[in-house]
Formats: C-alpha cells, structure tokens, sequence
C-alpha cells in the first residue's frame, strides 16, 4: 500500500515528459554556413572616432572609426575599424581576444560572394566552468552591403530528429554574434525539415502552379510543434548547442500550426459573446492590431476589402484590438474601418494567441477547427490573402 502511494505520488509530482511520454534527444554538430546561406541574428555596425587610447592602430591608417562587435560578458571582447590606408582606399580590420591593438595582420581579406564583399573572422567565449574550459571559437564574417556593414555568425547546429521510421533533420541558429548561446527561451531559430526535401523553408511560399501554400519549416522553440502529426514541445538546449532535447507533447491543442485552436470567449464591440465554437465550419481570420500600429494601418484597407468580399457563411474575420475603451475604438473605426467582428482587449484571448503583444499577429483557422496558419508582419498579409483564396469562394453580387 505504501509503495503504491508512493509511486502515484511521483506520478504527480514529476514533469509530465517523466510519465508517458517519449523524450528525443537530437545530438547536434557544428556546421559552418556558406557565404549564401539564410543567416540569422546579423548586426549592423555602427562606427564612429573612437576616443583618445580607445584602439592602437599603425601611423599609415588614417580617418580611423571604431565599432564594437560584441559586447557580452561572456565574450572576449571584439573591435572593428574602418581606416583609409596609404593609397586612399577603405579597409577592415578586426581585433579580438581582448585586445584593441591593430597591425596588419588585423586587416580582413574580402572575397566577394552573392555580389557582395565578405571576409571572416573569429570571436571568443570566456571560461564559464567544465564545459567550456577553454573557451570556443566561433566564425563570423563582417559583409560589406551598399553603405552598411553587418557582422554575422558564421555557423549553426545541425541533427537528425528520429520519430517512428522517418528521419527530420534539424538545424538550429544562436540568437545573434553577441550572443551566441543556445537555450530554449532565447531568440535562437530552428528550422525543421518538414517535407524532408533537403532544404529549409524560412518563410511560408505559394505554389502557383498548384495553388497551394507552402508551410513554413520554421518553429518557435518556446511553442509546441508538429512534425508529420507528432505533436512536441522543446525542452532544452545546452548553451554550447551540443543536444537538444523534446518530447512529446500530450495535447492536441495549441495556438500553433498543425494544432487544434484553443477555445475562447470574447465579447465584440457591442458586448455580444462570441465563442470559436460559434464559428465551427466558417474560416476563421483572426488579426491582433492596435489602433497606433503603423503596420496594422498598412494592411487595414487589404483586410476591410477581403472582408467584403467573402461569404460570411463560410468565413468569419476577428479583429482583436490592444485597446480596452470601447468609445476609443469605435471612433478610430470611423474613419479607418475594419472588417469583420471588433473586439476590444481580451486578455484571454491575447494571453493565448499573442502573449508577446505583437502587432499585427494573424491566425487562420480552418473549417475543423484547426490552425493553418500564423504569422506576424505587414508583409504576412499577403500569405493570409492567399490561403483564404484557396478555402474560400467570392462573395456573390447582387
């Protein structure tokens, strides 16, 4: 009797991924991008004169400028300059390490790639503990782009996720050069090879040809996923990007793609209680904008028109605003109407879908209740207006 209390009492009290669930470990390798690879977490760099003593560069160097390329405790520190050299032309060169001290072996060797100049070099970890005595050093290139310069890691993480017989691999970004560290909840990307096509989808793409849209392979390690049905969520990430750790995730509900929408209820301008479930068998849109997003006003005539031109019998447009007052967004819909169903701040709702309070954030869900579709942006709009174009038929005139 007391064994079995005690094993039901762990049941209880250890994580859900300890009871019944599978976990997945995906050992990672390091994998250097090539020049036209899809970077992610780039800077731009800004230069100015640097402060007497700030950098020791040879006497030939003139008009020298100074911008800092990391600055985190956890890095040695990393300076570029931007110098004329003795024949007039402009130059790079970068100092790591520490130091601020420039000779010519500092100055960076350019090859152009993509149409644009890029040359390589090296930033450092400082010792934080056994694992990661020495330190790692980390590739990076700086790239010349018109009159901007950016500095950019040189390398991700790359696995093979195994679930059942299917292989999925797996590619993994730090968060930015002055930061590049892994964990679950940093800005870090990872791209997952859904299709298993050899290749990484960053953004959702249409098909012309067979009118389809094609899924992003992009996911937020911070939100459940679904890779071919099996639904997961990440657990972790060492900082050095060595394993990376899921399981699976137990519900078929999120507010993610491949998931069921989570249900809610909200009341609209008038006050009158909506519910998803109300909605079963209509395409549901639903935008989270405010009334000061330039963004939001961007697309805010796109969204009133394709309103006006579906069937509302089949589809249903919510429109979630940041603003609480009633009064206050009925007299900006006055001039600048929105189609669909208004909704003043719900704090459910936004907690739910858009916990980050990013606008305008969109979510198509299908007739099953299911999500197709989630994006962020102005330039989102776009992919939205062409999955409704696939679900749904023109309203009828007359």
């Amino acid at each position: 009797m007391r064994r079995d209390l005690i094993i039901i009492f762990l049941a209880l009290a250890l994580p859900a991924v300890l009871v019944g669930q599978t976990t997945h470990k995906v050992p990672l390798s390091r994998l250097v991008l090539p020049d036209i690879a899809h970077y992610h977490g780039s800077i731009l760099l800004s230069f100015s004169k640097p402060a007497a003593g700030a950098v020791t560069v040879p006497p030939q160097w003139q008009a020298v400028e100074m911008a800092e390329i990391v600055d985190n405790p956890r890095l040695e520190p990393a300076v570029a300059v931007r110098f004329r050299d003795g024949d007039g032309s402009i130059k790079y060169a970068v100092a790591s390490e520490g130091s601020t001290v420039f000779d010519s072996s500092s100055v960076l060797h350019f090859h152009t790639s993509g149409g644009r100049p890029i040359a390589y070099f090296s930033i450092i970890t400082r010792p934080t503990g056994s694992a990661d005595t020495a330190g790692r050093r980390i590739p990076c290139q700086i790239v010349l782009s018109k009159d901007r310069v950016i500095a950019r890691l040189a390398e991700c993480r790359e696995g093979i996720l195994q679930l059942g017989n299917q292989d999925f691999r797996i590619r993994i970004y730090a968060p930015s050069i002055d930061n590049p560290f892994f964990d679950i909840s940093s800005k870090a990307v990872c791209l997952i090879d859904m299709n298993r096509d050899g290749n990484y989808s960053w953004k959702w793409r249409f098909d012309d040809a067979n009118q389809a849209a094609i899924p992003s392979e992009r996911i937020s390690l911070t939100d459940p996923f679904s890779v071919d049905g099996n639904k997961l969520k990440a657990l972790s990430i060492d900082p050095e990007g060595k394993v990376f750790t899921c399981s699976d995730f137990g519900s078929d509900t999120a507010a993610a793609v491949g998931f069921k929408a989570p249900a809610f209820t909200i009341a609209d301008l008038e006050g009158t209680p909506r519910t998803l479930a109300d909605l079963r068998g209509r395409v549901v849109l639903m935008t989270f904008w405010s009334t000061g997003c330039p963004y939001c006003e961007r697309i805010r005539p796109q969204l009133d028109t394709l309103v006006a031109h579906c069937d509302t019998t089949q589809f249903q447009a919510i429109c979630a605003a940041a603003e609480t007052d009633r009064d206050e967004i009925a007299e900006f819909l006055r001039d600048q109407p929105y189609g669909g169903i208004i909704v003043p701040y719900a704090e459910q709702l936004w907690q739910t879908y858009d916990a980050r309070g990013t606008t305008p954030v969109y979510y198509v869900i299908d007739r099953d209740g299911s999500v197709v579709y989630s994006g962020t942006g102005a330039s989102a709009f776009s992919v939205v207006e062409q999955i409704l174009a696939t679900k749904l038929t023109p309203r009828r005139k007359g």
